[in-house]
């Protein structure tokens, strides 16, 4: 019976560690000024203000006068001050763009797309006006971007179904131990 706790004790503890960890992937639906972005963004699971490194990746979708697919991985993310001015939770992603120089941005480029070199999506304060934007520059250099003007403040992505939470493994696995518990004990009366 010990050997049985100690099992579910580990499985508890691992998998209140895996959790913890685990990537988070937030749904973006971001509207303004005509323009549509949707798609995904993928963190590591950090929480908090989040830094370059915690983006994994992200597929995004610009819905307008520009119609743009941007996909990338970690090396394409760049954040000036502020850890980009994104906070995370198990819930949401939410820029914060009260803070001066905070820019959250994508530059993924495709080497195999000669006609379509540089890509972007970048949210950003400036003139006074936050704004989600994609940007990609054609062959020859023409630049073409869709701005979304958004609020200083607001949710870039949202978790629709957020994984268990460490305390609620950890929970999990203490009932399971005092469940085992009390059966120990019981069998010992009935053998008495």
């Amino acid at each position: 019976m010990g050997g049985f706790l100690k099992g579910v004790l580990a499985m508890a503890v691992l998998g209140a560690a895996n959790v913890a960890g685990a990537n988070i992937t937030y749904d973006v639906n971001l509207s303004g000024g005509g323009e549509t972005v949707t798609g995904t963004i993928t963190t590591d699971g950090a929480i908090g203000t989040l830094l370059a490194t915690d983006f994994v990746s992200f597929i995004l979708h610009g819905q307008g006068n520009l119609m743009v697919d941007v996909a990338g991985s970690s090396p394409g993310v760049t954040c000036q001050l502020g850890g980009c001015g994104v906070a995370g939770t198990l819930a949401q992603l939410e820029f914060d763009g009260t803070v001066d120089t905070v820019g959250f941005r994508f530059i993924p480029t495709d080497p195999y797309i000669p006609t379509d070199p540089y890509r972007s999506f970048f949210i950003t304060p400036f003139g006074g006006t936050t704004y989600a934007v994609m940007s990609r520059t054609m062959e020859g250099g023409i630049q073409q971007s869709a701005l979304l003007p958004m609020p200083d403040r607001f949710v870039v992505g949202s978790v629709q179904v957020p994984e268990p939470t460490t305390a609620v493994l950890l929970g999990i696995g203490l009932a399971c131990l005092g469940w085992a518990s009390q059966r120990a004990q019981e069998r010992q009366y009935a053998a008495v």
